[in-house]
């Protein structure tokens, strides 16, 4: 054990056996663990258009209790807080800026945390649409099949043609 601990028990009506001999009492001392908590939905870096709806999906847990709410952060201000599993919120008409979420997970036992801050941005209505994340070079053998993922923001509906040194595909 490190550190100093200081404390007061009262003990009535304790009969030893062994009268005489060295009798010892132990204080057994369990502290609570606080819960764990990180936002998995959004992820850093994320965009969306204004006025947007965000859904804040957190990964929550107590290793020796159990999770009785988690509240809901843009920097210093409250959004809103969830009190039963699976814990998420949706943050409703979001207007254009860019925000730092974090979520605050509370145990039974009233321990808190406080999750890593998410950035995300928010484009202004009828923006133009921006690739947020580009498709990665994927080697394959003929034949067989490449799969592509791109992300994009902006407009109110977005359609996709993939290109081959300027030549459309499918």
């Amino acid at each position: 054990m490190t550190g100093q601990y200081q404390g007061t028990a009262t003990f009535g009506n304790v009969s030893l056996p062994n009268s005489g001999a060295a009798d010892a009492f132990v204080a057994k001392l369990s502290a609570n663990t606080p819960p764990t908590v990180s936002i998995t939905s959004p992820s850093s870096g994320d965009t969306f258009q204004a006025p947007a709806s965000i859904t804040i999906i957190p990964n929550v847990s107590d290793p020796d209790g159990s999770v009785s709410k988690v509240e809901f952060f843009e920097g210093a201000h409250k959004l809103g807080e969830a009190t039963a599993s699976p814990f998420t919120f949706t943050w409703s008409n979001v207007t254009q800026g860019n925000y730092s979420l974090t979520a605050k997970a509370t145990d039974n036992l009233g321990a808190t945390t406080t999750s890593s801050p998410v950035s995300i941005t928010v484009a202004a209505e009828g923006s133009a649409p921006t690739i947020v994340t580009q498709p990665t070079n994927q080697t394959v053998v003929t034949g067989s099949t490449a799969t592509f993922n791109v992300q994009a923001t902006g407009g109110t509906t977005l359609n996709f043609q993939w290109q081959r040194n300027v030549t459309n595909l499918v």
